[in-house]
């Protein structure tokens, strides 16, 4: 089960709204014109707005990666980025490491291989994994 996240505009259970902004924003190749909550964090807006459930929330502190994604090709902490700090950005996560409608081979090595254990951290691992391989295509 996850835990709960903020509902939007507050704390969980908040009454008070936050002011809205026009968000402009990339993801998965798909660009996306919103207004959200200026306290949105990206993890909702991934989840929420745009309806991907790929990508995890483990922890909502950073700690666990399970929600990591790339913007514009730098592993980030969805839990604890705000949306609207992505404005003109590119967002990838584990559905956009897809290639021409196939998994990636990363994908393909983790089901291949048993890697996915019970599934939840697999897609930070492989955001992890991915952005790895971009700056070290040869490791040792």
């Amino acid at each position: 089960m996850e835990p709960q996240r903020n509902a939007p505009g507050g704390l969980p259970g908040s009454k008070m709204m936050s002011p809205k902004e026009n968000l402009a924003i990339t993801v998965n190749g798909e660009a996306h014109d919103l207004e959200i909550p200026v306290n949105r964090t990206l993890i909702d807006l991934i989840k929420d707005d745009l309806g991907l459930v790929g990508t995890k929330d483990g922890c909502q502190q950073g700690v666990c990666g399970a929600c990591t994604v790339l913007v514009d090709g730098v592993p980030v902490r969805s839990c604890l980025e705000l949306a609207i700090r992505c404005r003109e950005k590119n967002v990838t996560t584990v559905e956009g490491l897809r290639e021409n409608g196939r998994l990636h081979p990363l994908q393909e090595a983790f089901i291949d291989n048993g890697a996915v254990q019970c599934g939840y951290c697999t897609p930070g691992f492989l955001i992890m994994a991915a952005s790895f391989l971009k700056e070290n295509p040869r490791p040792t």
